[in-house]
């Protein structure tokens, strides 16, 4: 019962998300650039997720904001840093991003934006395992940037 209303919920936020070309065509610049700097870096620079944020704030004018953004920001945050602390992994650019992200979805579609992303994430790291034989640290925004093409494509595709 609960379950439903939260698809509902989250199949609705994703339309209305998705339908907007101003978050997707700014989500989809701030995780470009994220996935070339944590490709080439292991890292997504504070200014980088900094400047994200502070555009978010200025587009309240045209997007507007709600309780329902802030809370994504904050399961975006802890969906990260728990699993992170426990591991005692290095993530601080990858969770400050998923935060920013996280601000602009809301907290419907954040969560399964990150599961979504663990899944991808899952999937390559068992083929690399499987190929190189070797564990390592990977870069976690082509993740956060696959995810986002994918759920804009299912919006508009189906």
């Amino acid at each position: 019962m609960w379950l439903d209303l939260f698809l509902d919920n989250v199949l609705s936020a994703t339309n209305t998300l998705y339908s907007n070309n101003a978050i997707v065509a700014t989500l989809l610049v701030f995780l470009m650039v994220a996935t070339i700097t944590d490709i080439r870096a292991l890292k997504i620079p504070d200014k980088l997720n900094g400047l994200f944020f502070i555009l978010r704030l200025a587009l309240i004018p045209i997007i507007g904001i709600s309780f329902n953004n802030v809370l994504g920001a904050i399961i975006g945050f802890f969906l990260l840093l728990i699993p992170a602390m426990i591991r005692m992994h290095k993530m601080g650019g990858d969770i400050k991003c998923m935060t920013v992200v996280g601000f602009y979805l809301g907290a419907y579609i954040t969560p399964v934006f990150i599961a979504i992303t663990c899944i991808y994430g899952l999937v390559y790291s068992l083929f690399k395992l499987f190929i190189t034989k070797k564990k390592g640290n990977m870069p976690f925004a082509p993740f956060f940037l696959l995810t986002h093409i994918t759920l804009w494509l299912i919006t508009n595709l189906f």
